[in-house]
């Protein structure tokens, strides 16, 4: 899942008026009794987007243990941060997928200011805004389109591999 696991609490205004659960806490707890039904050969992988309990900045941190300990004990769950790129399948005779996890909160920024974008309907059509970041080789390529928390040493949103696969969640549209 590539973000926004649970509805979230306080995420914008008055979204308490539609909650049924007012708790984040018992948000997760509902979350993992489902993931719990998912055979354990399955993994299940969990990328946090705007509406999880983390900050809202980039780089997302994992779900914290204090607030989603239930998913933290599921053996086949693996927390990753957002963004994150992944490896599955790879063996000693084949290199894997490696698989670009972003929720992508930032893309309403790139079809508001990129023309070809919004003439494209590119919130119709994710392809169009993660073509567009993947030719530019990072995930925020404009200063302003997402709050970005700076690290001198690495800079997790440039896209230093390609991905074989590149996988959002924010617009909530298939899409290939």
């Amino acid at each position: 899942a590539v973000g926004d696991l649970v509805e979230g609490v306080g995420v914008f205004p008055g979204q308490e008026d539609s909650l049924v659960i007012l708790d984040v806490r018992e948000q997760y707890r509902i979350l993992a009794r489902y993931l719990n039904m998912i055979r354990k050969d399955i993994s299940i992988i969990l990328c946090p987007g705007d509406h999880d309990a983390v900050r809202s900045s980039h780089p997302q941190s994992i779900l914290p243990k204090s607030l989603a300990s239930e998913l933290w004990e599921i053996k086949n769950v693996i927390l990753v941060t957002n963004p994150s790129m992944i490896n599955i399948h790879s063996t000693l005779e084949f290199s894997g997928f490696n698989i670009l996890l972003y929720h992508g909160h930032g893309f309403h920024y790139f079809v508001d200011n990129v023309e070809t974008l919004r003439k494209g309907n590119a919130l119709e059509n994710p392809r169009m805004i993660m073509k567009f970041l993947l030719q530019r080789r990072h995930l925020a390529p404009a200063h302003t389109s997402t709050v970005y928390v700076p690290d001198t040493r690495y800079d997790p949103l440039v896209i230093d591999t390609v991905p074989d696969i590149f996988v959002s969640g924010n617009l909530h549209h298939s899409d290939f």
